[in-house]
Order: structure tokens, then C-alpha cells, then sequence
């Protein structure tokens, strides 16, 4: 996924919910000719490094975005010095290569837009699409239902939710997740996602507490740390666990996969903060 492309995806986000916001409009937000925007839009001039930061900010792209965004810049700029190219084959393979598959993952992520937010309501919806991508996966209610110890009506009527809002189609009778990777960039608090994290927790309670032997142990990682923390650095922290999260997704996602889990990461205060 080119630069451009990766730009022009959050400009038509953002377009569906201001469709005044075009590329004559974010020139002037970022006092630049609309010309020049335009060019950079259609993948005729590199995007300058001084303007990186103040795009990406007016589009509203978050941490994973911004670093595919950057990813792009560097794999184009490569892959257009042939002569730089042959001389760091070792650099290439290693460090670069590794990123045309984050951006062809990127590429297959289908951004949900907080019309549809109600796809985070219930925990199983996500789940239930994703169970979808196992390699044993059956289309059989009774099986969904086991699987994700759930109750027959409640898998009914997630199919049944999923299917109207073309999250999950159906052919020849299977059951199959539609986009790939889904993201919800959420830019503030929000009650059905709050829910939908706090369903978590429950589960993960009530997994630490009724799964207790070594091979339960051996499945799950529940862990966390305390610690003194200098409130300016908590930006930068979170943008690292959000990219890291990408990072373990895809090391989980390599090969056969069978079963479902969730990744919760929790960064909160302990202490009454300070204004």
C-alpha cells in the first residue's frame, strides 16, 4: 500500500462525516497550495517529512496508522533507488521487506465508522467473526455455541446481526468473516466501547478464577506491573503498546489457527492526578 493510498483512506474517513472536508479544505488547514496537496494525494510528489506530522493530525490518524504511514514512505523510497537497493540486500530483506506484509495487512483493514459502532456491543460479535477464520471453524449454531460457551439464541442472533450489516456473509451454507482486519479508531469516550472492554475484564475475572490448573496457567498470561510513571510520557507509551499489540497480532495470527483469544492491555492511574 503506496503513501498516497494509505492517506487518500483516512481522507474519505473523514469525508464521512464532513463531506466539506476536501483536499482544498486540508490545504488550508495546513497553509499549503491546494495544488501541491493534490499532487501529493495522487502519488505524484513524496509527501515532505516537515508535513508528515501535521497530515497525520488533520486527518485524525492513530498510532498503527501513522506507523504503516511511515512504513510506506520507507519501502517507496527504497524500492525507487535500485542502485541503493542492490548495495543493502541485507538491509532490504531484514528490515524493509518485513514491512510490505504490514502494509498489505493494513490494506485488507476495514475501518468501521461510528454509525456501526454497535458492532462492539456485544464481546461475542467480534469473537464470533473471528471464529469464523479457524481452520476447524463449522457453520452449526450448536458448535458456535460450544465453542464460545455461549447460548443457542445468542449465536442466533449475532448471526443474524452480523449478516444484516454485512460483517458475515454466508455462501453454500458457510459462515465467513468479510474484511479481513476490522479497527475502530476511537477519538473519545465512548459508552458501547467502554462496555465492550469492560465485558472483558469480566471474562478474564472469571477465567482467573474458575481456571486454575497448570494447564490453564500454560494458555493465558494475566500479568501487569505498578510503577512510578513521569505523566509526559504517557503519549508516547501508549503509542508503543498500541503498535506493539500489531506486533503480537501477527506473531499469534502465523499458521493454523484454531482458537480465539482477546489481547487487553490496561494503562491507568492509581493516584488522584494533578492538574
Amino acid at each position: 500500500m503506496k503513501p498516497h493510498e494509505i492517506l487518500t483512506k483516512f481522507l474519505l474517513k473523514k469525508q464521512e462525516h464532513n463531506n466539506h472536508f476536501s483536499l482544498r479544505y486540508l490545504a488550508k488547514q495546513l497553509k499549503i497550495s491546494p495544488s501541491y496537496i493534490s499532487f501529493i494525494f495522487n502519488g505524484k510528489k513524496p509527501i515532505p517529512p516537515s508535513r508528515i506530522s501535521s497530515i497525520c493530525s488533520k486527518l485524525e490518524m492513530d498510532p498503527l496508522s501513522i506507523s504503516m504511514l511511515l512504513k510506506s514512505i520507507a519501502v517507496s523510497k527504497i524500492s525507487k533507488n535500485s542502485s541503493y537497493l542492490q548495495s543493502n540486500l541485507f538491509y532490504f530483506e531484514n528490515e524493509i521487506k518485513p514491512y510490505e506484509a504490514d502494509l498489505t495487512r493494513f490494506n485488507n483493514t476495514h475501518y468501521v465508522s461510528d454509525k456501526d459502532v454497535q458492532l462492539w456491543s456485544k464481546w461475542y460479535f467480534i469473537a464470533l467473526l473471528d471464529l469464523t477464520t479457524c481452520q476447524n471453524f463449522k457453520s452449526d449454531i450448536g458448535w458456535i455455541a460450544k465453542k464460545l460457551n455461549l447460548k443457542k439464541i445468542e449465536v442466533t442472533e449475532a448471526i443474524s446481526f452480523l449478516l444484516q450489516k454485512g460483517y458475515l456473509v454466508e455462501k453454500n451454507g458457510q459462515l465467513k468473516k468479510k474484511n479481513k482486519h476490522l479497527r475502530y479508531s476511537i477519538k473519545q469516550s465512548n459508552s458501547i466501547i467502554r462496555s465492550f472492554h469492560s465485558q472483558f475484564m469480566k471474562k478474564a475475572i472469571e477465567l482467573m478464577n474458575n481456571n486454575q490448573s497448570e494447564i490453564d496457567m500454560a494458555k493465558r498470561l494475566i500479568n501487569g506491573t505498578t510503577l512510578a510513571v513521569n505523566p509526559d510520557k504517557i503519549h508516547e507509551a501508549k503509542k508503543k503498546l498500541e503498535i506493539a499489540i500489531n506486533e503480537i497480532t501477527k506473531i499469534l495470527t502465523d499458521g493454523n489457527c484454531t482458537e480465539v483469544y482477546q489481547i487487553g492491555i490496561q494503562l491507568f492511574p492509581l493516584t488522584i492526578l494533578q492538574d
